[in-house]
């Protein structure tokens, strides 16, 4: 299946089926924000993976936000903000070039065993 691609730019809503190459992706899209774009989600939402590209945010701020194979056939070379809500990776690898952030007392960041978290500080060891 092709990547669903956000084509909007500037504050935007995850949720807003007019900024996706293929609508709001599900849990069998691959999602990529790559477009100078900050994404803010509010509610819980799964997809297959997520994908930033430098300069782009994913700003999570309530329920869950889950991804069944972290960054499946991208990277989060942007930001993924976690505000009082949940990032959830339920498998495959976050390749994570960016910064994953979580912000305030109940945050959080899920990740399952055998889940690979790839920073670029740990590829230069």
């Amino acid at each position: 299946m092709a990547i669903d691609n956000f084509t909007k730019t500037g504050i935007q809503s995850f949720t807003d089926s007019t900024a996706w190459s293929g609508g709001v992706p599900g849990s069998t899209n691959d999602a990529e924000i790559n477009d100078s774009a900050f994404v803010g989600v509010g509610t819980s939402q799964t997809v297959k993976s997520i994908g930033t590209g430098s300069g782009n945010v994913l700003n999570i701020t309530g329920g869950t936000f889950g991804t069944l194979t972290g960054t499946g056939p991208s990277t989060n070379s942007g930001i993924i903000a976690v505000n009082g809500a949940t990032f959830e990776v339920s498998g495959g690898t976050e390749n994570n070039p960016g910064k994953i952030e979580l912000q305030g007392n109940s945050a959080a960041l899920v990740l399952p065993r055998r889940t690979r978290l790839w920073t670029a500080a740990a590829a230069s060891r």
